[in-house]
């Protein structure tokens, strides 16, 4: 329930604290945590068995909880290495695109993420949407793009967001042409590209920024 996150933050406090003091693995093994409500990370470099015995005893044995083991993984994010996925961001490191250049962490939304994004674009501009008025269409879909960069815009810029942009003018222009029984089309010598974005002034998601973007 709603609730749910507030009762795992007074419970889970005690890991956070216990973790970090002196008989916790954030002691005697160097390692770190970090935490959402129940949804937690735990950071070394090299996790042991000691570390997750110690985690299933406090967690499971006297605070008597369950850890749900299904989703329960040890990754090695290095070089080379696995994708770490957190509260909707991928966490990788990237080869560099320059002759000689060192790998890089990356920081981006997930796979799931972008999907949950083309899912919410794909609702607001269906065929059951040609009654709602144009311009109110389009004030909802800025609000959704705004609010996405709100959250995930703290990453690296780039081919991920021309991509969105694309898909985001793939939809308004389907939907447009397609709309009631007849389709809206831009005025006589104007683009596409014009109507949609100076015209209908749908946002483009690489030209926002986190702390100017507004609704």
């Amino acid at each position: 329930g709603v609730i749910s996150p507030l009762l795992a933050n007074a419970y889970l406090h005690w890991l956070d604290k216990l973790f970090m003091d002196p008989g916790g693995p954030g002691t005697w093994a160097g390692a770190r945590i970090v935490r959402y409500a129940d949804d937690f990370q735990v950071f070394a470099h090299r996790v042991t068995p000691q570390i997750t015995t110690w985690i299933s005893n406090l967690v499971e044995g006297r605070m008597g909880l369950t850890i749900n083991i299904a989703k329960t993984s040890t990754l090695k994010v290095d070089p080379g290495g696995d994708a770490l996925d957190f509260l909707g961001y991928r966490m990788q490191w990237d080869r560099s695109r320059w002759p000689g250049g060192k790998p890089w962490l990356s920081t981006k939304p997930s796979p799931r993420s972008n999907q949950r994004f083309r899912d919410r674009v794909h609702e607001l501009t269906g065929r059951n949407r040609g009654a709602v008025p144009i311009d109110r269409l389009c004030r909802q879909v800025n609000r959704y793009l705004v609010g996405w960069v709100q959250c995930f815009g703290e990453f690296h810029r780039g081919k991920l967001l021309n991509k969105a942009d694309s898909y985001v003018y793939q939809r308004i222009t389907r939907h447009l042409m397609r709309r009631s029984q007849r389709g809206v089309h831009p005025p006589k010598g104007v683009s596409w590209y014009r109507f949609v974005y100076e015209h209908l002034g749908v946002h483009r998601l690489s030209k926002l920024r986190p702390s100017t973007a507004r609704r």
